[in-house]
């Protein structure tokens, strides 16, 4: 049986005390009588609308894929103010004044990742969008903020079919292609040789 608790809760509370830590009873609560009777249940409250980052979120893990190069692919997504605090401040001000310029909110600033691995290698694709800010406008920011540590200044170039992406350094043999679609940044990191197919499926 189910059921709402709308008047009495003292009551419920006062059974609830009279166990023992053993799970004993020693004056077990008895019910002496019952009854029935029709009463008008309190509206249910009415859900609040999802926020901007909430919708940010949202839009941007519909936007991931979920297998690229035979991997499966487990996606995580974060508000860009979830994880602000432990950016360069330096870079968020930046990329607070591509907001303002633009007159979009980087509330609606959203980052996600999809990656996959097993024995012979791994995908990585990790992507961040800003609603109303063109994708060119963030591709350097929020590719120092997304590699922090790593030089972005002077990347290399690779086309595939219609995309021309930058290709930074990450060491150790790696490579971040990084690429703006709409108002997305794309960051596909990965040891498939068959890059293009990943990077081409992108939307």
């Amino acid at each position: 049986i189910l059921g709402r608790v709308v008047e009495g809760m003292d009551v419920v509370d006062a059974i609830v005390a009279a166990r023992e830590p053993s799970d004993r009873i020693e004056d077990p609560v008895r019910i002496l009588s019952t009854s029935i009777e029709e009463v008008e249940l309190p509206p249910e409250p009415t859900p609040a609308p999802p926020t901007a980052a909430e919708l940010a979120v949202d839009e941007l893990s519909a936007l991931m894929p979920t297998s690229a190069a035979g991997y499966d692919l487990q996606q995580i997504a974060y508000s860009f103010e979830e994880v602000a605090p432990q950016f360069d401040p330096a870079i968020v001000a930046e990329l607070q004044a591509i907001a303002d310029e633009a007159g979009a909110e980087l509330t609606s600033m959203a980052v996600a990742q999809a990656s996959g691995q097993d024995e012979n290698g791994f995908v990585s694709i990790a992507a961040a969008s800003l609603a109303d800010v063109d994708g060119e406008s963030l591709l350097d920011p929020v590719a120092r903020l997304l590699l922090p540590g790593v030089d972005t200044s002077d990347p290399g170039e690779e086309t595939f079919g219609e995309r021309t992406t930058s290709v930074i350094d990450l060491g150790d043999g790696q490579v971040a292609h990084v690429f703006a679609s709409g108002e997305l940044v794309w960051f596909v990191i990965t040891t498939v040789e068959d890059v293009e197919s990943i990077i081409t499926s992108l939307p």
